[in-house]
């Protein structure tokens, strides 16, 4: 989130710090295969720097990593265990979401996206807020073999070990409830700039369970039902730069409807409102979405296309204009994130070598600039989908 000195629509916003200046993608290293391994993103830099890092971990989809307010890596996690910045596991860090399908995962971490992400509490205390996948032993009602019954949080001071952190607290349930199975997790700084709102949506509904995070507790203001009920299924959820609005993207089967939902978000209350609800087709097998730095454009990455949505139109459904088509390439768009640069990054559905840029997302199409394969990697990278609450994030 951008956070700037001024007060806006009765709601102060703040100094932004650098919590998610570096972003950490790809698989773990082997010194064989330098086409596989950690690439590094650093937006401390103009233009950012993209690097080969060798570290032993992979990012098969979930991860989240935070800095401190100077922009200095702190620690990361791919859903299952935590790493310092050493590369290391933290002390204590391993065994994040217990579970038999969790097991499964552990060489290559959680497979879904946004389920996983870091908070900041204070000046050494952190917040994972990382919700629990377990394998059904049916297919429920909606077609679905996984289930996630469970939101976990894990708490970090990184005061001990001289700066290498311990994990305090682990997998503490906050809410035990069916939720939304790629998880969409995300958060937005409270009005007082120091808490946080934490949003998750239920499973196959129209609620939102909305989680007021202090440095001393957390706050379950219960589950608000707004709008229509929605599908759940892969997707994306984010809050505007100016935590006014929330969006998010559910695509539930090939070539059926695939559903954005628009809320005003109130920053002081945690209220949702004035929701817009629309669909679309093509043939989306898994997208992303992502707000322009002035909260204005809504960009939305639908396998073989990215649309941008004007949120000041009189009719938003309306507005939409395709900024990214089909290419020979066959590099297609999945998750997108908005970066400390102002610039919109899309990741790719495959192992891929490149990520998509929308380089002046805070102009109206065609003149936000989209470039296709924009961004060379210098490892392959697998749809990570890095998440750093509204303030910026990876894929």
């Amino acid at each position: 989130m951008l956070f700037w000195g001024i007060v806006l629509n009765g709601q102060t916003v703040f100094q932004r710090e650098k919590r998610d200046y570096i972003w950490l993608l790809g698989y773990d290293s082997n010194p064989e295969i330098l086409t596989f391994g950690g690439t590094r993103i650093d937006f401390n830099v103009t233009p950012p720097t993209v690097t080969y890092e060798y570290r032993d971990v992979n990012f098969e989809a979930a991860a989240t990593s935070i800095c401190d307010a100077q922009g200095n890596l702190l620690f990361y996690s791919n859903g299952i265990y935590v790493a310092n910045y050493l590369h290391e596991p933290m002390e204590n860090g391993l065994g994040l979401n217990p579970d038999p399908l969790t097991d499964e995962w552990a060489d290559n971490g959680f497979p879904l996206p946004q389920v996983i992400l870091a908070l900041t509490l204070d000046s050494d205390q952190y917040l994972l807020v990382h919700n629990l996948v377990s394998e059904l032993e049916e297919e429920d009602q909606y077609g679905s073999s996984y289930h996630s019954k469970m939101l976990y949080c894990t708490k970090i001071d990184m005061a001990a070990n001289n700066g290498e952190g311990i994990v305090m607290e682990k997998n503490v349930p906050i809410i035990i409830d069916t939720i939304d199975i790629s998880g969409k997790l995300t958060a937005v700084r409270h009005a007082n700039g120091r808490d946080w709102w934490v949003v998750v949506a239920d499973y196959f509904s129209n609620g939102f369970y909305r989680l007021f995070v202090t440095p001393d507790t957390i706050l379950n203001h219960g589950l608000q039902a707004i709008g229509d009920t929605v599908p759940s299924g892969l997707g994306q959820a984010a809050f505007s730069p100016d935590g006014t609005k929330y969006a998010r993207l559910n695509i539930y089967r090939l070539g059926q409807d695939q559903f954005v939902d628009i809320y005003d978000f109130d920053r002081c209350t945690g209220t949702f409102s004035n929701p817009v609800q629309f669909t679309y087709r093509d043939t989306a097998l898994m997208g992303g979405l992502a707000f322009s730095e002035n909260s204005r454009f809504l960009y939305v990455s639908s396998f073989r296309f990215t649309y941008q949505f004007d949120l000041e139109a009189e009719n938003i459904p309306d507005s939409k204009v395709i900024v990214g088509f089909p290419n020979p390439l066959g590099e297609g768009y999945f998750l997108s994130q908005l970066a400390p640069d102002g610039k919109i990054y899309i990741g790719t559905q495959g192992t891929d070598f490149h990520t998509h840029i929308i380089h002046s997302p805070n102009r109206r199409a065609p003149a936000c600039n989209f470039e296709y394969i924009g961004l060379p990697l210098p490892t392959r990278n697998f749809r990570t989908g890095y998440r750093q609450p509204n303030a910026g994030s990876g894929f």
